[in-house]
């Protein structure tokens, strides 16, 4: 066989090509920046799966929880239409022997029918049909609403087991995995395209290019990506989504749920409410409106710990949007916790943040106390001889500052060449100025008109006429009831005048928002005595008489007509309660107050020490009964054990108790098994007086909170200020003692 040496020569050449190839190959891939873009492509591999991963699990999830309620809700559709009573169908249009005849086709199935088909049935026309309709659509709506009351749910039951075992996996998700996951394929995707447009054809410039300067190009890129902290940020979350991923699934079985929802009951309801009853965090915005405002951007800076609730964080939005709003919220829904948010917003936007709230005197300590509980911003009293200064402090670096109704009569704006533009002005309790021609009124319309955003809070916003409302409104928007004549506006249906301020007015009841209840709300009422309540105090020091101290904080010199500051915000805060037919308690230590507040508050129900054991009970139960009288006065230490008081929803405790044990003992009278409501407790404390050591002492013994104040004055004057927790004589004295040398250099 004749070899043809051309062919040798071509087949040597190609198996020395394959060879150095081969060769280089190795070399190539053995070289340590090579293995590192390959650990880089194979890391943005796995961040791409997982991203996917979490992606395609949070799908799942939201399917999960849309399916659990929808058989939920057609469970609760079929119970509602099996049992239903001819007297929930009927209605204007729809008679009873319309209704018998529904009933021969069943109303289970009659409901599921589409308005065409009803038409259809013996003797109903379109117009009947239509009828029928809206009333079922009715009926479904509240049988949705109570489906969404906590009071409703028994996990024992399958449909509510599944459902809140996958609203707690779809809250779990919406933490993070949709957000950042989106977030972090976006980021990833980006790196991939500069990974593979730098090392495309790596090999081929290896094996033509300088080996030395590939490996350093090579080199210099990883660093980059390395060094750039995009990726580092990237690595990190995608660990972190990771760890999600494992820990952030619910064993599905039944303790184990009942555990969960026992502990996060309230982000569970919120929830549930916000994906199938969102209406209920909007008031009675228009739902094209609402989703509008849900799109606003809102980035409050606040405190660690301090978490909107949904609800909360579309009322901040509805004020950033609308800018000039009346927030009417009910009592305990946390309309100054809104108004804070907002001020923390627009400093995280702007840098800084000049904010104003006018304010009835008597809140300035408790408005001070919020601001710093909530937030970091800087807060200044703009009160007496120091306004110049506290006013040029506030200008130069922003924050809020706070003033009082009264301060403002001064007109602030002219009298301190107060020229700032405010970010936001918040007026508080605003139902003071529904009268536009008092001065207070003129004051706040100075402000109004130098400030971005205006906040109006009361909810109370009608004490008397609808005229009060139109009122409150016309100071932010004049144009709102257009050319309607002030007469016509007292005869619009409440829904036509819904219509009409529903682009600045926004109101939550308590019902509407928190489905989660009943459960309390705890309110510390901070009060700045007024300039009588002073002088009885600073007598009462001089005598040192600490009992008396204790009564003159809460009723002030009583011989006058004019009620203490005290006594006023309870007044405020009892009309509020009234206005929603909430029962109340008022508790307080003395039988002499007691008889004050039983003329003040014109109530016949009264429970004290001087009333007999065997009589109480018939007391409490006439007050529960009652439709006339709506207020009971207590003694705390009488009432404070074994009575049992539901009927009651708001519980007032017009003086601190030295022990936590006796507070916690009178609100167990209302917030106990058998409370249908929601109950709001309210504190009350007056600032710079004996009551704040008694709030300091409070607080070590229920171990809540850290001491507000740095240091104790009290711990100068005897080593034994340190020892008097579960003594009440001997902090007596020492009280006592201490505030007779506070005023005795002045008033001897």
């Amino acid at each position: 066989m004749q070899i043809n040496i051309i062919e040798i020569a071509s087949l040597i050449s190609i198996l020395f090509i394959i060879t150095t190839l081969i060769y280089q190959y190795n070399k190539y891939r053995n070289l340590a920046c090579t293995q590192e873009i390959n650990n880089l492509y194979k890391t943005t591999e796995e961040i791409a799966d997982l991203t996917l991963t979490l992606l395609k699990e949070a799908h799942l999830r939201t399917e999960s929880i849309d399916n659990s309620y929808s058989q939920r809700r057609k469970k609760g559709f079929s119970e509602l239409f099996a049992t239903l009573k001819i007297s929930e169908l009927k209605t204007k249009g729809i008679g009873k022997s319309i209704i018998e005849n529904l009933k021969i086709h069943g109303y289970d199935k009659i409901s599921k029918l589409p308005q065409s088909n009803l038409t259809n049935l013996p003797s109903i026309g379109s117009h009947r049909a239509m009828l029928i309709s809206h009333r079922i659509d009715y009926l479904k709506r509240k049988t949705n609403d109570r489906l969404l009351d906590n009071k409703n749910y028994n996990l024992k039951n399958k449909y509510d087991l599944d459902l809140i075992y996958n609203t707690i996996n779809f809250i779990d998700i919406n933490h993070s995995w949709q957000n950042n996951s989106k977030i972090i394929h976006r980021k990833n995707t980006s790196f991939q395209k500069e990974l593979k447009s730098v090392t495309r054809f790596n090999f081929v410039k290896f094996i033509f290019s300088n080996h030395n300067k590939f490996i350093s190009t090579n080199i210099s890129f990883i660093e980059k990506i390395i060094a750039n902290n995009e990726w580092n940020s990237i690595i990190k979350s995608n660990d972190l989504q990771r760890i999600d991923l494992l820990s952030r699934t619910t064993n599905n079985e039944y303790n184990e749920i009942q555990k969960v929802f026992s502990e996060r009951k309230i982000e569970i309801i919120d929830a549930l409410n916000k994906r199938f009853n969102p209406q209920s965090q909007h008031g009675s915005i228009a739902e094209k409106i609402a989703k509008k405002i849900e799109q606003t951007k809102f980035h409050p800076i606040l405190k660690k710990g301090v978490n909107l609730r949904p609800y909360q964080v579309f009322g901040a939005k509805f004020v950033l949007q609308s800018k000039r709003t009346l927030l009417g919220d009910e009592m305990g829904l946390g309309k100054t916790l809104q108004a804070l948010s907002i001020a923390t917003h627009i400093q995280s936007v702007n840098g800084k943040v000049f904010a104003l709230a006018i304010i009835p005197a008597s809140l300035s300590e408790n408005w001070k106390r919020e601001v710093e509980k909530f937030t970091h911003l800087p807060v200044y009293i703009l009160k007496g001889a120091n306004i110049p200064q506290e006013v040029r402090r506030f200008t130069e670096n922003g924050g809020i500052a706070i003033i009082s109704y009264e301060a403002t009569w001064q007109r602030l704006v002219n009298t301190y060449d107060f020229n700032l533009k405010l970010d936001l002005l918040i007026i508080d309790e605003a139902h003071y100025i529904k009268n536009e021609l008092t001065n207070r009124a003129l004051a706040c319309t100075d402000f109004i008109s130098i400030s971005e955003h205006v906040l109006l809070m009361t909810g109370t916003p009608i004490e008397n006429n609808i005229s009060e409302m139109v009122n409150i409104i016309k100071h932010i928007n004049k144009d709102v009831f257009g050319n309607i004549l002030p007469n016509s506006i007292e005869k619009l249906t409440p829904s036509d005048f819904s219509k009409i301020v529903s682009s600045v007015y926004l109101r939550r009841k308590t019902d509407d928002v928190l489905q989660e209840l009943p459960e309390k709300t705890i309110t510390e009422e901070w009060i700045e005595l007024s300039e009588s309540d002073e002088t009885a105090y600073i007598s009462s020091v001089m005598n040192k008489s600490y009992h008396d101290m204790r009564r003159a904080v809460t009723v002030g010199d009583n011989s006058l007509s004019v009620p203490s500051a005290k006594i006023k915000r309870a007044k405020e805060l009892v009309s509020e309660y009234l206005t929603l037919n909430r029962k109340i308690i008022i508790f307080t230590y003395y039988l002499d107050v007691i008889e004050y507040l039983k003329n003040i508050f014109a109530t016949s129900f009264v429970l004290s020490g001087k009333i007999p054991i065997n009589k109480r009970q018939q007391i409490i139960d006439d007050f529960s009964s009652s439709n006339e009288e709506h207020i009971l006065v207590a003694q705390i230490t009488s009432t404070g054990i074994g009575l049992n008081i539901q009927a009651a929803s708001v519980v007032l405790i017009i003086e601190p108790q030295f022990k936590p044990s006796t507070e916690d003992q009178a609100i167990a009278r209302s917030y106990r098994m058998g409370q249908k409501n929601h109950v709001n407790v309210h504190r009350f404390f007056t600032n710079n007086t004996l009551e704040e050591r008694i709030y300091e002492i409070l607080c070590q013994k229920s171990d809540q909170m850290k001491l507000y104040s740095n240091e104790s004055r009290l711990k100068d004057v005897s080593k034994q200020a340190t020892q008097f927790e579960n003594d009440e004589v001997t902090f007596a004295k020492l009280i006592t003692e201490e505030e007779y040398k506070k005023y005795s250099k002045t008033h001897t």
